[in-house]
C-alpha cells in the first residue's frame, strides 16, 4: 500500500456555498448604495448650508473663506475614502462603520443647520418689507360698572360712540363692522379721539365706548383717567387680522446712498417712549441722530384736520401713523424704521455681552416691565460695563437726581451709538447670530437682510482698509428738539394736559441737520443756533440750540378745579371764597372711613368734583376734611421744653409769654428753679380742636439778691457793698444838695431799685449823688 496518494481531490462547490457569495456580494452593493446616498445628502446639505451662512461673511471674510476651504477638503476626503472603502476588496465591516460614520456626521450637520436656519429666521422675523402688512386688531365695547347693560344684544337702541376716522381701526372699522355682524340697531355719536369718546362715558353722555381692548393700559398714565377708567368694564370685544398699508421707501442701495432711520423704542402699550431719526450717509461716514421729546405737542398726521396731540399717541393709532407725522413734522422721507420693545434692548445687550454706559449717581431703575413702578435694576454710578437690564434702566430713568427728560434722550442716543459701534467691532459668526437671534420677535424693520449685511460690510471693510479703530468709523453728531413747557386745556375731557411745544426754530434747525446728511455732495453742517455740548460720561458729540429768541405760545387756560387732596382746609376755603364758591365741609373723625391719624387736623382727603372740571359748572364744592380733637392738659410748673414737646407731637400752637421771676437764694425753691423755664398759667385746658393756640405764662426763674439801703452812702462805699452783694453799682447824674450845710456832700441821694427789692445778681445799680455844698452868697448892702 503507497504511502501517498498523488490524486487531487475534487473540489466542486456546493450549491449552498454558491448562495452565500451571491448574498454576500449583495450586502456589499446595498452598503455601497447606503455610504453614497448618505455622502450625496451630506454633499448637497453642506454646500446649501454654505451658501445660506456665507451671507454673513462679511462679519469676517477671513474666518468664512477659512471655513470654505475646511468644509471643501472634509468633503473632498470623505467622498476618496468613501470610493476606495466601497470598493469590492474591502470587507464589510469597514463599509459599517462608515456609515455609522457619515450617520453620526449627518446628524451632526442636520442639527447645525437647523441651528442656522433658525437663527436666520428669527432675523427674517424682524423684517417687515411688505407695503400690506397683517395685524391683529381688538375693539371692546365699554360701560360703566353700573351700566344694566351686560352683554352686545343690550347696545341695542343705545348710544354708542364712534371715531369719525378710518384710521382709528378699532374705534371705526371693527365697531362699525361688529355692530353690523350682530344686526344692531344704535344711536351712534361721533368722536375726534379716544380720550373724548371715553370722558363722554364717564359724564354718562354715551352708553357704550367702542375702543381698544388694552384702552386701560393705554390711558390710565393720563392723570384724572385713572380712577374714572377702574369704574369701567368691558362687555364685548372682537378681533381681526387687518390689512394695513405703509409706505415703501426702501428701494437704495444703503452702501452708495444716504438714508434716514426712524427709531421707535415702544413701551409695550403702543406709546413709543423713545423716538429719534437717524440718518446714515456712507459716503462721508457720517451718522446723525436727533431725538423727538414724546411729549411734544405737534400736528398728528392721521388725526383729522391733522390735529395737534403729543406724538407719542400716534403710535397707538399705528405705526404708519407715527412715520408720516414725522415727515411732516421736519419735511423729510423716512426710508427705514426699526422698532423696539424694552425686553428688546435687555436680550441684545446681552447677547453681546455688556456694554459700558454712564450714570451720573447711584439709582434704582425700572425694569423691563411694561407695568409702571417695577423698580428692582441696581444702577451704579460711573462708566461701568452694563448688564441688558442696566442699560434698560439708564435708557428709561429721568427722575433721578441729575436725570430729566433731557438727559434720558441722551442716554438713549449714547447707547444706540454704543451698540452700533459694538456690532461692527464683532469678529465672531456666533456672536453675530446671537445677536440677531436675540432680536427676535422684539425688533421690527423694513430693511433686508441684504442691506443690513451690506451696511454692517461697508463699515468693517472701511476698518480694514483704513485700519480706523471701530470706534471712529462712522463719525457720529447728535441733537434733539427743543422747546417749552406748557398746558393744553381738553374741554372734551375736562382736563389740562401738560404738553412740551416746540420752539419753531428748533424744528427748522433740525430739518436743515437732518437734510444735510442725507446730501451727496456736502459735508455736515450746523445750523447758527446750534452750539457743542459736551456731556458727562460723554464718548459723542451733541449739538443743540442754546436757545431760540421766540415768543412762547400758551393756552389762555379756563378756571378749573385743582386736586385738593394735601391741602389745609383754610387754602380751600380761601380759594372758594375768591370764586363765590360754596365751600361744604365734611368732617372726617376717629372711627369714620378713611380717617387717618398720621394725617394732621383739617387735612383734605376727598373733594366732591374731580381735577379739571370747570369752575363755571358748580357752585357747590364738598370737601372731606380729617378732624380729631386734643385733650390739654394742666400745665403748671412744668417745663416749658416739655410743654414744647406735647404741643409739637399733637399739632398745637404754643404762644408764650416771658416774666422774669428772680428768686433768692434763702427761698427754699431755690435749688431746683434756677435756671429753668416754668409754665404758672395758661388760658385753655380740656378738649379742644387740633391746630388750636394755647398762650401760656411762662415764669424764667433766675438766682436773686435783695438790693441793699444806699442811701447816705459815699460813693465807694456804695460800689463796695454792691461788689459783696454781687450787683453792679453805677453813678448816675448828680442832684442838689437839700441840706444847709456841706456835711451831706458826696453822698448817695437816690437808687434806682429800692432797698428790700430783689434784683437778678449781677443786676446794676444806678444811684445818684449830692453836689458840693455852696454857700448862699450875702445880699449887696
Amino acid at each position: 500500500m503507497p504511502l501517498f496518494n498523488n490524486k487531487k481531490k475534487s473540489s466542486t462547490k456546493t450549491p449552498s456555498s454558491n448562495n452565500k457569495k451571491a448574498v454576500k456580494k449583495d450586502n456589499l452593493l446595498v452598503y455601497s448604495y447606503i455610504n453614497f446616498g448618505l455622502l450625496f445628502i451630506i454633499d448637497v446639505g453642506a454646500i446649501i448650508l454654505l451658501l445660506v451662512i456665507n451671507k454673513l461673511s462679511v462679519v469676517s471674510s477671513n474666518m468664512f473663506m477659512f471655513l470654505n476651504i475646511v468644509v471643501l477638503a472634509v468633503l473632498i476626503l470623505l467622498n476618496v475614502v468613501a470610493i476606495y472603502i466601497n470598493s469590492n476588496k474591502m470587507r464589510p465591516i469597514l463599509k459599517q462603520i462608515y456609515i455609522a460614520f457619515l450617520v453620526i456626521i449627518l446628524l451632526i450637520g442636520g442639527y447645525g443647520s437647523y441651528v442656522v436656519y433658525s437663527l436666520m429666521g428669527s432675523v427674517e422675523d424682524t423684517i417687515v418689507q411688505e407695503e400690506e402688512i397683517k395685524e391683529e386688531r381688538e375693539v371692546a365695547f365699554v360701560v360703566l360698572k353700573d351700566s344694566t347693560i351686560t352683554s352686545v344684544s343690550g347696545m341695542a337702541g343705545k348710544k354708542v360712540g364712534v371715531i369719525n376716522n378710518t384710521a382709528f381701526i378699532e374705534g371705526n372699522v371693527l365697531a362699525l363692522e361688529e355692530i353690523s355682524n350682530q344686526g344692531l340697531s344704535v344711536s351712534f355719536v361721533e368722536f375726534t379721539e379716544y380720550v373724548e369718546m371715553l370722558q363722554a362715558l364717564f359724564n354718562k353722555q354715551i352708553d357704550v365706548a367702542s375702543v381698544p381692548a388694552d384702552y386701560v393700559d393705554l390711558y390710565s398714565s393720563i392723570e384724572g383717567l385713572e380712577e374714572h377708567l377702574e369704574n369701567t368694564k368691558i362687555i364685548h370685544t372682537f378681533s381681526k387680522n387687518m390689512t394695513l398699508t405703509q409706505e415703501n421707501k426702501t428701494n437704495i442701495d444703503v452702501t452708495k446712498e444716504p438714508f434716514s432711520i426712524l427709531i421707535m423704542g415702544n413701551d409695550g402699550q403702543r406709546h413709543t417712549d423713545a423716538l429719534m431719526v437717524m440718518t446714515v450717509n456712507p459716503v462721508n461716514m457720517i451718522i446723525t441722530m436727533t431725538s423727538i421729546p414724546r411729549d411734544l405737542f405737534v400736528p398728528i398726521a392721521c388725526y383729522n384736520n391733522n390735529a395737534k396731540d403729543k406724538i407719542t399717541h400716534a403710535r397707538v393709532i399705528s405705526r404708519q401713523c407715527t412715520i408720516d407725522t414725522v415727515e411732516d413734522l421736519f419735511d423729510i422721507d423716512i426710508n427705514f424704521f426699526v422698532e423696539i420693545n424694552f425686553q428688546g434692548v435687555v436680550d441684545i445687550v446681552d447677547a453681546i455681552g455688556t456694554i459700558e454706559v454712564y450714570s451720573p449717581v447711584t439709582f434704582v431703575g425700572q425694569n423691563a416691565s411694561d407695568a409702571r413702578g417695577h423698580y428692582t435694576v441696581y444702577v451704579e454710578e460711573g462708566l461701568h460695563p452694563r448688564t441688558g437690564l442696566q442699560v434698560l434702566a439708564i435708557a428709561r430713568e429721568r427722575k433721578a437726581p441729575g436725570f430729566d427728560d433731557f438727559v434720558r434722550q441722551q442716554n438713549q442716543q449714547k447707547i444706540i451709538m454704543e451698540l452700533i459701534r459694538q456690532i461692527i467691532k464683532m469678529r465672531s459668526p456666533t456672536k453675530a447670530v446671537e445677536v440677531f437671534n436675540a432680536a427676535g420677535k422684539n425688533i421690527e424693520t423694513n430693511m433686508s437682510m441684504d442691506q443690513m449685511l451690506s451696511l454692517l460690510s461697508l463699515g468693517i471693510q472701511t476698518m480694514e482698509l483704513t485700519t480706523i479703530d471701530s470706534t471712529v468709523v462712522f463719525t457720529m453728531y447728535s441733537s434733539r428738539v427743543i422747546g417749552y413747557d406748557s398746558w393744553h386745556y381738553d374741554y372734551g375731557m375736562e382736563l389740562p394736559l401738560w404738553i412740551y411745544k416746540p420752539y419753531a426754530g428748533s424744528i427748522a434747525d433740525n430739518a436743515a441737520f437732518i437734510k444735510n446728511n442725507l446730501r451727496v455732495d456736502k459735508t455736515l453742517e450746523y445750523p447758527g443756533n446750534f452750539r457743542y455740548y459736551a456731556p458727562w460720561g460723554g464718548f459723542d458729540i451733541i449739538y443743540f440750540p442754546s436757545s431760540y429768541n421766540e415768543t412762547q405760545v400758551h393756552d389762555d387756560l379756563p378756571d378749573f378745579m385743582p386736586t385738593m387732596i394735601g391741602w389745609n382746609l383754610a387754602d380751600a376755603q380761601a380759594w372758594a371764597s375768591a370764586r363765590g364758591i360754596t365751600l361744604v365741609v365734611k368732617p372726617i373723625k376717629q372711627g369714620d372711613p378713611g380717617f387717618n391719624a398720621n394725617l394732621g387736623n383739617n387735612y383734605i382727603i376727598d373733594q366732591s368734583e374731580k381735577y379739571g372740571r370747570l369752575t363755571s359748572k358748580f357752585s357747590t364744592l364738598t370737601v372731606s376734611v380729617i378732624k380729631f380733637t386734643i385733650t390739654v392738659p394742666s400745665f403748671t410748673n412744668m417745663k416749658l421744653e416739655d410743654v414744647q414737646t406735647w404741643a409739637n407731637n399733637n399739632g398745637v400752637t404754643l404762644a408764650t409769654r416771658l416774666i422774669e421771676k428772680p428768686v433768692l437764694s434763702t427761698d427754699p425753691t431755690y435749688g431746683p428753679l434756677i435756671g429753668g423755664k416754668y409754665v404758672v398759667a395758661q388760658d385753655v385746658s380740656g378738649e379742644v380742636d387740633a391746630g388750636a393756640t394755647v398762650n401760656v405764662d411762662v415764669y424764667e426763674y433766675v438766682a436773686g439778691i435783695t438790693v441793699p439801703n444806699l442811701i447816705e452812702m459815699t460813693g465807694p462805699a456804695a460800689d463796695a457793698l454792691s461788689s459783696a452783694n454781687l450787683l453792679i453799682a453805677d453813678s448816675g447824674v448828680k442832684v442838689p444838695n437839700p441840706y444847709p450845710d456841706n456835711t451831706h456832700d458826696g453822698h448817695i441821694g437816690a437808687q434806682s431799685d429800692p432797698a428790700g427789692s430783689v434784683v437778678k445778681i449781677g443786676a446794676t445799680i444806678t444811684y445818684s449823688l449830692y453836689e458840693d455844698y455852696v454857700a448862699p452868697t450875702p445880699p449887696s448892702p
